[in-house]
């Protein structure tokens, strides 16, 4: 079979395909400088450093209700990669001043085990502007029954120290824009 010349697609790709595409998206490690209350970077041995790290970089954990991250940005969008969990808390996100409207659970129905997730903190189409953002831990845990039907004895089960806490982890934010101080 006769080899066919490589084709030239240069022509075509002069303009993007998408207008708004994330060419410029940066991923952001979390500082110590960000973060207030218990939050403890996990140490290369803890369990879930060892799983995750390799994908998220240095993991961060709190569970102390009140605990926070707080950043500045200017640009369009933020979010925060993060794990879910059967112990995972749930957080309340205001941006620029705005607490949002309920609390943001970090546990769902396919938590009987921990696993990598994105917690989206805001969009909006204004790469100028700067942005003022926290995320605290909620004092309350997340309502657990959406992973019932998963469970041999939910009634039992949930009540264990698996199904138990406020715990939060977070490693990264993912900006289309840039940190400010």
């Amino acid at each position: 079979m006769k080899d066919l010349p490589a084709a030239d697609h240069k022509a075509k790709l002069l303009t993007t395909f998408v207008a708004d595409n994330w060419e410029s998206a940066k991923m952001v490690p979390l500082s110590e400088t960000m973060l207030t209350g218990d939050w403890k970077a996990l140490p290369a041995e803890d369990g879930k450093q060892k799983a995750f790290g390799n994908r998220m970089g240095q993991i961060w954990a709190a569970s102390q209700p009140g605990s926070k991250l707080h950043f500045k940005f200017k640009g369009k969008l933020a979010k925060v990669y993060d794990l879910l969990g059967p112990d995972g808390g749930q957080v309340t996100i205001t941006v620029d001043g705005k607490p949002g409207s309920r609390p943001v659970p970090r546990f769902d129905s396919y938590c009987t085990y921990h696993r990598i997730a994105t917690l989206n903190v805001m969009a909006d189409n204004d790469m100028d502007k700067v942005h003022d953002v926290t995320i605290e831990i909620h004092p309350e845990q997340p309502d657990r029954q959406s992973v019932a039907f998963r469970l041999k004895d939910p009634a039992k089960e949930l009540k264990e120290p698996k199904f138990q806490g406020t715990r939060v982890w977070m490693s990264q934010i993912m900006l289309l824009g840039d940190l400010v101080d």
